[in-house]
């Protein structure tokens, strides 16, 4: 019975497959732009060579719906087409290209993305371009996304440059988190433990070690049941998107001392 059920879900998937990638065609823009949208979400790889001609449509929407589909689908062959949209009219379509090439990692978009912030002079868009050279994770971009840090204004955004950043050069990246994490938004302390955990090197890992390493003098004001409900709640932060931190995390919500959270954190590190 299962397997009938399986085989009938098999079937329906792939007759609604073939539905998008008769749309990819259809004259209505809008359909168009769906039906690539659908292709990317459902990750139909080989649908990508037909949404790849979509980046030339005629419309904004078609465009932007395309690109943010093949950066979904990582399509590396549609690495030249994007580049070519971050000279796009529409600004809209130039986020999603920057998305897209960040999102596929291809190296040679290394250069054509460095160029491009260098002339660029739409401030909504540099914060694109630092994720996607973060995501490439190159040495030779470093200057750049510091570039890009320092002219950026949102804190949170600044977090989530440096993360990228930390890929590439770890020990400037923690200086500018531990100027983030004092800042008095939770958000930002928030995102600045994020960043360090996607950083997911030494460097990041040692100061997120730095900041467990306080957590005992943040807890000493408190009575035992108070203490261990902060530890709780500042563990959670520090240790978000580390390896086996879920598993940990589900661990120290059933200690009711300070003293074992602080064990099995010690155990943890």
């Amino acid at each position: 019975v299962q397997g009938a059920e399986r085989k009938t879900k098999e079937e329906r998937l792939a007759q609604r497959v073939a539905k998008l990638n008769q749309l990819l065609g259809s004259e209505r823009f809008n359909l168009r732009a769906k039906a690539a949208e659908t292709l990317g979400s459902l990750g139909v790889t080989k649908s990508a060579p037909d949404i790849q001609k979509l980046l030339k449509d005629s419309e904004v929407g078609v465009r932007e719906s395309a690109a943010k589909a093949l950066g979904r689908l990582a399509h590396a062959d549609a690495v030249d087409d994007l580049l070519k949209l971050l000279d796009d009219p529409s600004v809209i379509v130039q986020k999603a290209a920057i998305d897209a090439l960040g999102l596929i990692g291809d190296k040679k978009a290394l250069d054509p993305l460095v160029k491009a912030v260098q002339k660029n002079k739409d401030e909504n868009l540099f914060f694109p371009y630092g994720i996607a050279l973060g995501r490439l994770a190159e040495k030779k971009a470093g200057q750049t996304i510091l570039k890009i840090f320092n002219a950026v204004k949102d804190d949170v955004e600044k977090c989530r440059l440096a993360a990228g950043l930390g890929r590439i050069n770890g020990a400037e990246a923690t200086k500018l988190l531990e100027n983030l994490h004092k800042n008095d938004d939770m958000r930002v302390k928030y995102e600045s433990l994020w960043a360090a955990g996607e950083m997911n090197n030494q460097d990041g890992f040692d100061w997120l070690v730095k900041r467990i390493g306080r957590i005992q003098s943040m807890v000493t004001p408190y009575d035992d049941v108070t203490g261990v409900r902060v530890a709780r709640k500042h563990i959670s932060w520090y240790t978000r998107g580390l390896v086996g931190s879920s598993a940990f995390r589900h661990t120290m919500n059933q200690l009711d001392s300070v003293a074992e959270q602080l064990a099995v954190v010690n155990e943890y590190f």
